[in-house]
């Protein structure tokens, strides 16, 4: 025979023919043959068989048991199967071995979520077996289905309050719809509780308000029962504390007074919670926002009282007279100036609050600030650049005064006429959705050498401090995570701790699977699933 026979790469796998070279070489050898063991030549690796005539040639390379051949092969088949490797051979695993294996990866990632979520420390000091408290994670993870169900005795009193709640809030819902006073259907009359607010969002504020007011006859019949039953022992004193609190009016006054102000003020606070907020309607709601508080101030007062009065008449609170002196609830009258209710409530109360409320939104909010915002929203690409206006950016640059010259200023004028005609017509720069997208794409254009000082504002805009409330939040977390039992971690892990407090929302959205398949990936296992 004088040729290469195709019908030989039926027969041997391994076979590779060069066309170029008309030779024949072994795949598994010349990647995987150990030289300092076979240190020989060999044709199949170096410059190739040509012996066509000599078929046989091929058994002889196959060798016996321990050939190289074969040692190489068994080196493929490891590489190609990582499963037949000899760790995953001497431990074989049955399906209940793999169930049991999944099922461990699962719980553990589960304690490490909560554990994420919450901003707690993984470990422990002491780990060792006889440790009485070895760490957030091994005592997590050792927690039984037993310890669980026995919370104890408050966490058992707290849930049978919180069935109290919604017990006497079904029957007062059936009375009111008997009575007319509210409607039924769809998504109507749900079952509300009381939240805890919390430390930054003022919306978890008005919305704890709001539910002590709905639910304020049903706060107050739990209270009764927890007051007058002898097997609350401890808490019957501070139920009828709470009660002699919530019966006055007072409490009924600074609630409702608190549910007004925070009414006008959830929806501001939500729009600057926003990632991705429009500066400009977050400037005019921060006018409305104002404007309104400041009517409510000088306008509002007796409609506000008269909901106060309307409120504790339903519950047969009593309604102290305006004209009558002041007598404090509970404390001694040294304290306090001999003054009349209506000063009290209307002056000490009622405008001093929505006067603290707007001297706060006009100190973070005022004039100069205000302007400054509104000129950094004329950079904002989004729509084709719908918002950019030329004489706001000059004005924003005429805050840089050691930055821009007076002739800078004129220059810059220009620059901004061509900046956006090109921004325009250039196809890069249509989908943009923020400053750091635009900054990039000038970078990346070359474009940012062009226009030098449009360049420069859009980086004076973007190392602004600008005091939001995500920004606080995450001042806030860096507390949370740099506790005593983490005060020598690393940058890198405080990092990735931080990640994922305070983007939980986005870490719950990552499957357990892709974590787990992350996790088989990152190195040889001893199980592979």
């Amino acid at each position: 025979m004088r040729r290469f026979s195709v019908s030989w790469f039926d027969k041997y796998d391994w076979l590779e023919y060069s066309v170029e070279k008309d030779a024949t070489f072994c795949f598994v050898c010349y990647l995987f043959k150990d030289k300092t063991s076979y240190p020989g030549g060999d044709s199949f690796v170096n410059g190739g068989f040509r012996s066509w005539n000599k078929p046989d040639r091929f058994k002889k390379h196959i060798g016996g048991i321990n050939s190289a051949h074969n040692q190489a092969q068994e080196k493929y088949q490891l590489f190609t199967n990582p499963k037949a490797s000899i760790n995953e051979s001497l431990n074989h695993q049955s399906a209940e071995a793999t169930a049991l294996y999944k099922a461990r990866l699962t719980y553990s990632l589960k304690c490490l979520r909560f554990l994420s979520q919450q901003g707690l420390a993984f470990r422990g000091h002491d780990e060792s077996e006889v440790s009485s408290n070895k760490g957030n994670f091994l005592e997590l993870l050792s927690l039984s289905l037993s310890k669980v169900r026995g919370q104890g005795y408050d966490g058992a009193i707290s849930c049978k309050r919180r069935e109290m709640l919604r017990v006497i809030q079904a029957q007062e819902v059936v009375e009111a719809l008997n009575l007319g006073e509210i409607e039924s259907g769809q998504g109507l009359n749900h079952e509300r509780g009381l939240g805890r607010p919390g430390e930054t969002r003022g919306g978890s504020y008005y919305k704890t308000i709001l539910n002590i007011i709905t639910l304020y006859s049903t706060i107050i019949k739990v209270l009764v029962i927890i007051g007058n039953n002898t097997s609350y022992k401890e808490d019957r004193g501070k139920a009828q504390a709470i009660m002699n609190t919530f019966e006055s009016f007072e409490f009924i006054f600074m609630a409702h007074l608190m549910l007004e102000i925070f009414g006008y003020t959830d929806v501001l606070s939500n729009a600057l919670q926003r990632k991705e907020q429009n500066i400009v309607n977050a400037m005019a709601l921060i006018s409305l926002t104002k404007s309104r508080l400041q009517k409510m101030r000088d306008e509002k007062w007796e409609d506000f009282l008269d909901r106060v009065c309307s409120f504790c008449a339903k519950h047969a609170i009593g309604v102290p007279n305006m004209d009558d002196t002041y007598v404090p609830r509970g404390r001694s009258k040294r304290f306090f100036a001999k003054v009349t209710n209506l000063h009290r409530f209307r002056v000490e109360m009622f405008l001093c609050v929505i006067d603290l409320q707007l001297q706060e939104l006009n100190n973070r909010f005022n004039e100069v600030n205000m302007e400054l915002l509104t000129c950094m929203a004329c950079f904002s690409p989004l729509n084709s650049f719908a918002s950019f206006d030329e004489k706001k950016l000059v004005r924003l640059a005429e805050f840089y005064e050691k930055d821009f010259s007076t002739n800078d200023l004129v220059t810059l004028h220009f620059e901004l006429e061509l900046f956006i005609d090109d921004m325009r017509k250039d196809e890069n720069f249509r989908e943009l959705k923020d400053l750091g997208e635009l900054s990039m794409m000038l970078v990346e254009t070359e474009k940012h050498t062009t226009y030098k000082l449009v360049y420069l504002l859009l980086r004076l805009v973007l190392i602004l401090h600008v005091a939001t409330a995500s920004v606080e939040r995450v001042f806030s977390s860096m507390k949370t995570m740099k506790s005593k039992l983490r005060n020598s971690m690393g940058d890198q892990f405080l990092n990735d701790c931080l990640v994922t407090y305070i983007e939980r929302d986005l870490f719950l959205q990552v499957s357990d699977d892709d974590v787990i398949k992350r996790f088989q990936s990152m190195k040889d296992r001893r199980m592979h699933l």
